[in-house]
């Protein structure tokens, strides 16, 4: 009970709207390891009395993330301790989404920035002259077009040092469990979206892998790595500039992005103008 509301639901534990080939990968230094995830803790189902309404859930040993999808309203249920400098704290918080308020120490609010690219800008140095394989060009053309089978963006998902040690608790489980809840979320609100109202309807996104960094990566003087302990370019600030550090991931990760749709990373900075991200 909460908001002056009485939820009953009925909830099935289900890993369907999980990739077959998930895997989280653990990385600390030079080693790595595989997190197995509980999946058992996951769940989706409804409200009962409300055959129209949706509800998404992990209930886990120590945390507890429901989204509830009504005709009237969304409401959000998650771990205070998320919002607060406190991840010891074991209150719960619910409320409506759309009682989110703009925050107004904003400056000029960004939700995501974006960077206008010329072709040759998304490739590294040295492969700007090289023309592109038969079987890229294939594949382009095979993409151009809706395919009723092919309605999922696959996604390498990138935990960096910063977001293991403060959304994460420093913890692999809650990291993971974290990362999953919110994609899950957003693969519902994307699945369930008409778009152009043509009839495009079911598209969504799904993790592939996730790579969680437990530590900063080492780097020789003048070099640069997204998951490097300083931020660039100025060392003494907590937060890179947000363009350079999109750039800088692009490029490190190029290799492991190649075999996905999407590669997203996740860190724990506070971004110039109030800017959460960049794509």
């Amino acid at each position: 009970s909460a908001l002056k509301r009485h939820f009953k639901l009925y909830l099935t534990s289900s890993t369907e709207r999980f990739s077959q080939n998930f895997k989280v990968v653990v990385v600390d230094g030079k080693d790595e390891s595989e997190y197995t995830v509980k999946w058992q803790d996951f769940f989706s189902g409804h409200v009962v009395g409300e055959p129209d309404s949706r509800v998404l859930a992990h209930i886990g040993d120590d945390d507890i993330t429901i989204r509830i999808n009504t005709d009237g309203a969304e409401y959000n249920i998650e771990p205070l301790w998320r919002l607060i400098n406190d991840t010891k704290d074991k209150r719960i918080l619910v409320y409506k989404s759309e009682d989110i308020k703009n925050v107004s120490r904003l400056q000029s609010p960004k939700v995501c920035g974006y960077i206008k690219a010329d072709n040759e800008e998304l490739l590294p140095k040295g492969l700007v002259d090289r023309e592109p394989p038969d079987e890229l060009v294939h594949r382009v053309k095979r993409r151009a077009g809706p395919h009723p089978l092919r309605n999922t963006c696959k996604l390498l998902v990138v935990a960096d040092h910063r977001f293991y040690r403060h959304m994460g608790r420093g913890e692999e489980s809650t990291t993971t469990n974290y990362l999953l809840e919110l994609i899950d979320r957003v693969d519902d609100i994307y699945r369930n979206t008409s778009w152009d109202n043509a009839g495009f309807k079911g598209y969504g996104i799904q993790i592939e892998q996730i790579r969680i960094l437990k530590s900063p990566q080492e780097v020789k003087p003048g070099e640069r790595h997204y998951n490097m302990a300083k931020s660039y370019p100025n060392e003494e600030k907590d937060a890179w500039v947000v363009k350079m550090l999109l750039e800088q991931f692009s490029f490190d990760i190029a290799e492991e992005a190649s075999k996905v749709c999407l590669a997203h990373l996740f860190t724990y900075q506070d971004f110039d103008m109030g800017t959460l991200g960049l794509a």
